[in-house]
């Protein structure tokens, strides 16, 4: 048996997940880079249990490119700014490098260019690079590389140029449709690609997302979260140093157009933040620069609903994903911790010591 569920209030179950599983292996691999002020940059890989326990897979840390890192269940790519590096995993959640590319190969100036986020698709048969200074200083592409699955990826093509288009990019639930922010000089930005049957994306036009804006600040939208249930959460605030971060929700339509929740707009202590939801759709996590803390969906009118009080407080995470067992992940500059959702929110499982980490990804194996 996979999962068993709790349900309270009704006997509604409270979760999509809480798994409580009978294997004795490991339910996800977790991968932290190691990248910032490191010499060479490496990647540290933690099997991890059931009951949300961690160790170190043998041979870890790995050496290689990791300021940006995204995983399938049979390889790993890492990027080093300029290289897009492709790791096989091993049977014990180990690394070996396969093949590398120089990422920058097909931008128009690749001198002055380097490689940003990394996004695979959700049927990892596509690598996608937010390219940097693509067409000189602040104008950005994607380009779209073909993942092999054979330890091997081959460029196929770029999007159109934009100022924004850099940084990891979220995909609805339906493959179809990606999504990704930025906020070039205070411009507000969420914007949207189809993804066509080839993997390569079209930019389209996703509607007025502009967040209400009572005191008429200049907002700039931050991550943004896709959820299984068809919705997209953006985080936003103030567009100066310090300012704390709210969090709005959109309906994602047929046409991948997106529809703004009314009355979904929710306050967070953070002045930096991280958004994910769990692979139901039903929780989104949000860790940032004072601590982290979870929602519950409302799947019917789009609304979010804290669970429990906010944790680690005097901590300052720069990631959070994640795994199908109901374990949140999340790293700050010197550890990887891990959290445990339960019906009245997040206990804290574990920290692992893991110096200058920068980047996470996390593989679920069951």
């Amino acid at each position: 048996m996979r999962a068993i569920y709790i349900c309270v209030l009704l006997f509604v179950c409270a979760a999509g997940l809480f798994a409580l599983t009978t294997t004795t292996g490991p339910v996800a691999y977790v991968y932290v880079g190691q990248n910032i002020f490191s010499t060479p940059e490496e990647i540290s890989a933690f099997a991890v249990f059931s009951d949300g326990s961690a160790q170190k897979v043998s041979g870890s840390p790995f050496v290689g490119p990791s300021r940006q890192i995204v995983v399938s269940s049979g390889f790993l790519f890492g990027t080093d700014g300029k290289n897009i590096q492709v790791y096989r995993r091993l049977s014990n959640g180990g690394l070996a490098k396969s093949s590398s590319v120089d990422g920058t190969a097909h931008n128009d100036t690749p001198q002055g260019s380097g490689v940003g986020g990394l996004t695979l698709d959700r049927t990892a048969n596509s690598l996608y690079a937010g390219e940097i200074n693509f067409q000189g200083a602040d104008n950005d592409a994607y380009a779209e590389f073909a993942n092999l699955h054979n330890g091997t990826i081959t460029w196929q093509a770029n999007t159109p140029i934009n100022v924004d288009y850099n940084s990891a990019i979220e995909f609805s639930e339906n493959n179809q449709f990606a999504y990704g922010t930025g906020c070039f000089f205070a411009n507000w930005d969420v914007f949207g690609f189809h993804r066509l049957t080839n993997g390569q994306l079209v930019p389209f036009d996703v509607g007025n997302t502009f967040p209400p804006n009572p005191n008429g600040d200049i907002l700039c939208p931050g991550p943004a979260a896709a959820s299984a249930k068809g919705f997209l959460a953006v985080s936003y605030g103030v567009a100066n140093a310090g300012s704390k971060q709210n969090i709005i929700t959109y309906r994602i339509t047929s046409t991948g157009g997106l529809q703004t929740i009314t009355n979904s707009v929710v306050a967070t202590n953070f002045t930096g933040v991280d958004l994910r939801f769990d692979p139901t759709g039903n929780f989104l996590a949000a860790a940032g620069q004072n601590g982290i803390e979870v929602f519950r969906l409302n799947t019917t009118n789009g609304t979010l609903t804290r669970i429990g009080s906010l944790l680690e407080p005097t901590a300052t995470f720069a990631s959070v994903l994640w795994d199908d067992s109901g374990h949140v992940f999340a790293i700050s500059n010197s550890a990887l911790y891990v959290f445990t959702l339960h019906s009245t929110g997040l206990t804290l499982t574990g920290v692992h010591a893991v110096t200058n980490s920068g980047s996470l990804a996390v593989l679920p194996t069951v």
